[in-house]
């Protein structure tokens, strides 16, 4: 006889990794996007400013980057092997969408406004912020 609890959990199942499956197509894309910097004072590779976050198991380091607002910034983005879903980064405001490698640096560039942007995993569960002043 069937087990409808058993039926459910194997449904659920294929459903969570029919979303994983269409995440990861998603983001298995190349970088797009501007410049970005990070929190700490950034680094100038010609005249944009170099900022470097790492995705982490608990998240990205660093969660806080502050760079000059109207000035180039490139964003270096990488993963330490234990990341899980913050590889999917995200930066909305400037249609950033990249998924971060171990060992691979994933580049985008743009120059930001004053003000503060988010950037996140594709499931909004990490998070942190740009600060352009």
């Amino acid at each position: 006889m069937f087990d409808l609890q058993k039926g459910a959990l194997v449904l659920l199942g294929l459903i969570a990794l029919g979303i994983l499956g269409v995440g990861l197509l998603i983001f298995s894309t190349p970088a797009t996007g501007r410049s970005v910097e990070t929190g700490q004072q950034p680094a100038e590779s010609g005249n944009a400013q170099v900022v470097e976050i790492t995705a982490t198991a608990s998240g990205y380091e660093p969660s806080v980057v502050r760079v000059k607002a109207g000035v180039p910034v490139e964003l270096r983005v990488t993963a330490d092997a234990s990341a899980g879903c913050s590889r999917a980064f995200v930066m909305p405001d400037f249609g950033i969408k990249m998924t971060a490698k171990s060992g691979v640096v994933q580049k985008a560039t743009f120059i930001p406004q004053k003000g503060e942007y988010v950037y996140r995993c594709a499931m909004n569960m990490y998070r942190g912020k740009l600060i352009a002043e």
